[in-house]
């Protein structure tokens, strides 16, 4: 099989964000509009934009706390890129189209960039930055309604926000919500945060946890990007796996859906073997939830997006089974080996120790996300 052969579901794409998003924002927070700001950077000269949010750059260009990001689009990374500028940005919703339609991606879930991160402790004008990009995500995927989706971001640190842009959010037509792994330095498991997962199970709305750099403490510890993505960005969505699967959420709310994007599936796996040690040694008695992780895994509501290459994928779709792996491009990110972009469906196309590839090509995404069946036109005539 090869990707021409399928016509696949993108569970986790991004944008890269334009300055258009800011053209949203609530009035009350006109003077704080985001401005991309251009700099000298001697350490990865084709970083050499970052958002000036309330006071401060993000992504953070080097130094402790250091992240790497395509956003803003103007930097000569994003330049770089053998991708449209208004394809990265979906400022041409059309030039996004025809780069999944050269890659026989019919459908795509789209997920932010700059979110990816806290941006400011002022949770009012967190909010604000959110709904500012639901309100464009909502406009600019409105062009093909049937192809185009969006996880709206919200500003977990305040619940009743949250809820209720979960609910705005819904009405706009987002097919999920992302949070990150933490929320801030709180575990997703703090009952704090259990009236959220209710109102997203009244609702059914899907939560995806998407890989990030929520935690700020481990953030700031991080004195390289490199550091930053091994230890900030790798490890906080293992936190939030381990809030679902060893912290009692699943117990609270079995009908929740969720799931965990972008995240390594060899760390997932050495979560679950620890979780599992774990779980019926007194030492750490009481154990947060009642049964052990893969239980949750196999009986619950619960996916796991991949790439294509994952070290080991036949053997994590085995482990979790074939039908809560969703596959994921990650466009227009560069995390493919060789910096290549959507080679993954090809790859894991070609892998003969897969089994279901339809599953995991395409109706895994479509089932979790409750995203409309679509034949494209080639696949008809």
């Amino acid at each position: 099989m090869s990707s021409k052969d399928i016509w696949m579901t993108d569970s986790d794409s991004h944008i890269e964000e334009p300055d258009a998003v800011w053209d949203h924002l609530d009035p009350a927070f006109a003077d704080r509009r985001p401005q991309a700001v251009g700099f000298t950077n001697r350490i990865r000269p084709n970083r050499n934009f970052s958002w000036l949010i309330d006071g401060a750059l993000f992504p953070k260009p080097w130094g402790h706390g250091a992240i790497a990001m395509g956003t803003p689009p103007l930097t000569d990374h994003a330049k770089g890129k053998p991708v449209a500028i208004a394809s990265q940005t979906l400022e041409d919703p059309a030039a996004r189209i025809a780069d999944m339609d050269r890659q026989c991606i019919l459908q795509s879930v789209l997920y932010p960039t700059l979110f990816l991160q806290n941006l400011t402790d002022d949770l009012a004008f967190e909010a604000a930055l959110m709904r500012a990009y639901n309100d464009y995500m909502a406009e600019q995927c409105a062009a093909f309604p049937e192809r185009l989706f969006f996880a709206a971001p919200v500003g977990l640190r305040h619940v009743p926000g949250a809820i209720g842009e979960m609910r705005r959010a819904k009405a706009l037509g987002a097919v999920a919500v992302m949070v990150l792994g933490t929320a801030g330095n709180r575990f997703l498991h703090d009952p704090l945060h259990d009236p959220f997962w209710q109102a997203c199970v009244d609702e059914d709305m899907p939560v995806a946890v998407h890989v990030g750099w929520g935690h700020d403490g481990l953030v700031s510890t991080c004195d390289t990007v490199a550091t930053s993505y091994m230890f900030g960005f790798d490890i906080s969505v293992l936190m939030g796996a381990y809030s679902m699967f060893g912290g009692g959420i699943l117990d609270r709310f079995p009908d929740l859906r969720v799931a965990f994007i972008e995240g390594s599936t060899v760390l997932y796996e050495a979560l679950f073997k620890r979780l599992n040690a774990w779980y019926s040694i007194p030492t750490v008695s009481p154990w947060g939830s009642a049964n052990k992780a893969l239980d949750y895994v196999k009986g619950g509501n619960v996916a796991f997006s991949c790439e294509g290459d994952e070290e080991n994928l036949a053997g994590f779709a085995k482990l979790i089974g074939t039908d809560k792996l969703m596959i994921a491009a990650d466009f227009p990110h560069i995390h493919f080996e060789g910096g290549q972009l959507l080679k993954a469906y090809e790859v894991v196309a070609q892998n003969s120790e897969l089994t279901d590839h339809e599953k995991i090509l395409v109706s895994n995404a479509r089932a979790f996300y409750r995203l409309p069946a679509l034949r494209h036109r080639a696949a008809a005539e």
